[in-house]
């Protein structure tokens, strides 16, 4: 009877071992070290403009897991960031067990991904000294302020003192730009920017002696003194105006006039910024252009003419 009892245990317990290594066998599970070290290197990689960007993982926690023979689905919460960027998101990890080799790796996503900008101005947004940016003019750029005015979409704006100095032209005042980090698809994200250029401000400077005209051929000559001009009216005073008409016949043909014009309006396009004014007689009428670095007659490229004193 005894031995009989004895028996009973021994099968009672042989079966209990059985199960425990059994349900190790068929519901074993990824040791978590080894699913944090097997991230892919993508993972922790983002492209801003283009621009391929490295992150490090901060924090990795389990949030859900399913486990099946020999399968393993995770669901991790991951935080991932550096200096610029941080990721926040649900790296999804699924593997499969296999006798040899061990836990595989066989596939990974990442789900619900947020995007913030730790920076107080992101390197993309750093314009360098000489950007060509205000219509296609060389200012130098000094960062006045930045302000970040909508945490959760990563809207910036950020406001520029800036300066040039051109023979006719200074370009100053403030530029501002807001800038939005948007998703481009993937883990691939663009700044998107809204230029104001309201408060930029072009300060001419065109009182002078200007000689000059065309270079061969029938030609004319201009000799011109402006005396004044008026920023806010767009007002000149022409103190002294000469034509010299060689055309087709010897000795030319002098004119003479002073009188007070009025500039036509100051023009700004992103192609070029020029001041016009048309000068006109009772027989005729000229059209003259400054641009920021140079002074031509209307309608010949040809024509220019040079600042004398």
């Amino acid at each position: 009877m005894n031995r009989f009892l004895q028996m009973i245990k021994i099968a009672i317990l042989l079966c209990g071992m059985f199960l425990l290594t059994g349900c190790s066998l068929f519901n074993r599970k990824v040791d978590l070290s080894q699913v944090k070290a097997d991230i892919p290197q993508d993972v922790k990689e983002i492209f801003v403009d283009s621009q391929k960007i490295k992150l490090n993982v901060q924090s990795f926690e389990v949030e859900r897991r399913m486990t099946e023979k020999n399968y393993d689905k995770i669901y991790c919460d991951m935080v991932m960031s550096n200096d610029e960027y941080q990721i926040k998101c649900t790296y999804v990890c699924e593997y499969q067990y296999y006798n040899p080799g061990g836990w595989v790796l066989e596939k990974y996503q990442l789900a619900d991904v947020e995007i913030k900008c730790l920076a107080d101005i992101p390197s993309a947004l750093k314009f360098e000294m000489n950007t060509t940016c205000i219509y296609g003019h060389d200012v130098l750029y000094e960062v006045q302020s930045v302000e970040c005015i909508h945490t959760s979409t990563n809207k910036y704006e950020i406001v520029y003192n800036i300066n040039s100095d051109y023979l006719y032209c200074d370009i100053g005042g403030v530029y501002k730009c807001k800038c939005s980090l948007v998703s481009k698809g993937g883990r691939n994200y663009s700044w998107e920017k809204e230029d104001d250029y309201s408060g930029v401000v072009y300060t001419w400077d065109i009182v002078g002696s200007y000689a000059g005209g065309g270079t061969s051929g029938p030609y004319e000559e201009y000799e011109i003194v402006i005396d004044s001009y008026n920023q806010d009216t767009k007002e000149a005073d022409i103190a002294y105006f000469k034509r010299i008409d060689r055309g087709l016949f010897s000795g030319g043909k002098i004119e003479k006039y002073d009188f007070t014009v009025t500039l036509e309006e100051c023009e700004l396009n992103e192609e070029e910024q020029y001041l016009s004014m048309y000068i006109s007689t009772s027989q005729d009428g000229w059209y003259f252009y400054f641009t920021k670095d140079r002074f031509k007659r209307g309608g010949d490229e040809g024509w220019t003419l040079e600042r004398i004193n």
